[in-house]
């Protein structure tokens, strides 16, 4: 398989959550409040609110060489490092913490039911959520995580 084919995938995956928001096969980037609403912002249950998840490599932690007894090589063994960053319109009144957290569950089996991401690698290690906490971009306060998920692909 392919780099790109897992993180389409991985797109794929965390799109069919359902209320996710939108989702980014990579970092977006903005220059002015219009083009990070643009962005950032989307329409759930009729309410027009900040919901979105980039999907990002990380890094490649390990690449081995697979070997078939002394002398043959039958290719490489790699694991792939991906950080996906999630943003919930913060809004106390409707406890979008306990939002965030519900989709966190929502993820972790959604992913954990998965586990060749649709065949396009060996196998990933399952969701890590490394961070939960809020954030205020540029006066839009925000409920914000970092998951993490190593994959493993052979070549």
């Amino acid at each position: 398989m392919s780099e790109s084919l897992i993180r389409a995938q991985i797109k794929v995956i965390l799109s069919a959550v359902a209320n996710i928001g939108n989702v980014y096969d990579t970092k977006r980037y903005y220059n002015n409040q219009a083009d990070r609403l643009t962005i950032m912002k989307t329409t759930i249950g009729s309410v027009d609110q900040v919901r979105a998840w980039m999907i990002s490599r990380e890094g490649q932690p390990e690449s081995n060489q697979v070997l078939l007894g002394l002398t043959a090589s039958n290719g490489r063994e790699i694991i792939h490092k991906y950080v996906i960053e999630g943003w919930i319109g913060l809004k106390d009144s409707s406890t979008t913490e306990l939002t965030l957290n519900a989709l966190l569950d929502l993820i972790e089996d959604t992913f954990a039911d998965n586990r060749t991401l649709n065949s396009t690698c060996f196998y990933h290690e399952g969701i890590i959520i490394d961070k939960i906490d809020t954030v205020d971009m540029t006066g839009i306060l925000c409920n914000h995580c970092e998951l993490s998920l190593r994959v493993k692909e052979f070549i």
